[in-house]
């Protein structure tokens, strides 16, 4: 049997409700002392996960806490996978913890395991909404981390940069598209339209899936589409079919988003707006480049090429086994 990190501790990953989660740990599934929960109950119960959905948002609490939240907590992880008799370090997504502040979850793992390391790792910028969560974890948690470097300094949380898994693809890799570019539009759509303007009037073949967007701020452009439901498993698979993946970070973000660790783990190249990505290990100019109002003629030609694509710098050191080491360090936790 493989271990992670420590053998007599266990590392619960309490997730969000999105997919690209599951694979961002998915380096961790094999090792017997690791377990993930994702947002928002363990249950079969459709009925069980929408009430509690519904009993413990935000806009529901707003004037008062409801009672009887606390129902929920059996619910957050599978209690036959774990082992009482031995420590847990719990790591969270930040959209997880205001609900646990009010269902007095943080008091029933305490009373649940003989020891408690709680952890949480922001993998996007600190919300207004989450701006309660942020002050409760520097108060009470042991760690609390930011894959946004301005964001740690201004938080007071500690900089760790994105991680991600090694990645078995199963499907068609051939090439259908010069650039692709998926996500929600935040703040940054314009950004998204002047990039694109430039692609498409330069013959770049693009495809871009963008949502949030009014039905207002929709322009009908070809190779667009809003709103469109897909599967973390689906956007690899357009990864997949394009030479180069498009990142446009939100404005006032300095951290790398998974574009970047997508395009080093599958063998892409990069287009981006982040400068900050040339401090990174896994940074390699001849497949990574970066603009900064818009893309040149030169990014164009750049996207548009032919090659073959082998990044050095080792996979394994993206990968989330390093961050529970750092854990581990931080935490002095022994192997």
């Amino acid at each position: 049997m493989k271990y992670l990190g420590a053998k007599n501790i266990q590392y619960i990953i309490m997730a969000n409700e999105f997919d690209y989660s599951e694979q961002t740990y998915s380096d961790l599934f094999p090792y017997e002392n690791f377990h993930y929960f994702k947002f928002p109950l363990v249950s079969s119960s459709l009925f069980k996960k929408r009430l509690s959905i519904l009993h413990g948002s935000q806009v529901a609490n707003r004037f008062i806490n409801l009672p009887f939240q606390g129902y929920w907590n059996k619910y957050a992880f599978r209690h036959e996978e774990l082992d009482r008799s031995i420590p847990a370090c719990l790591i969270y997504s930040p959209r997880r913890i205001d609900r646990f502040i009010r269902s007095g979850f943080f008091e029933y793992v305490k009373q649940y395991f003989p020891r408690v390391f709680n952890v949480v790792y922001w993998d996007d910028l600190v919300k207004p909404t989450e701006k309660r969560a942020l002050n409760y974890v520097l108060k009470y948690f042991d760690l609390a981390f930011s894959y946004d470097i301005d964001e740690s300094k201004a938080y007071g949380l500690r900089y760790y940069p994105s991680f991600y898994s090694k990645m078995k693809v199963g499907f068609d890799q051939e090439n259908q598209y010069d650039i692709c570019f998926v996500g929600q539009a935040k703040n940054r759509l314009d950004d998204i339209y002047r990039a694109y303007n430039v692609l498409a009037r330069e013959g770049a073949s693009c495809k871009f899936v963008i949502n949030g967007v009014s039905k207002e701020q929709q322009r009908s452009l070809p190779g667009i589409s809003y709103d469109v439901e897909m599967s973390y498993e689906e956007v690899i698979r357009l990864v997949q079919t394009s030479k180069c993946i498009l990142e446009i970070v939100q404005r006032g973000s300095s951290g790398q988003s998974l574009r970047v660790n997508e395009a080093f783990v599958l063998n892409k190249c990069l287009l981006s707006n982040n400068p900050n990505i040339k401090t990174l290990p896994q940074f390699d100019s001849r497949y990574m480049r970066v603009f900064s109002d818009h893309p040149t003629s030169a990014d164009v030609q750049f996207v548009k090429e032919n090659r073959e694509i082998h990044y050095p710098y080792p996979v394994e050191n993206v990968s989330p086994i390093k961050f529970i080491e750092k854990i581990n360090e931080l935490l002095r936790i022994d192997a």
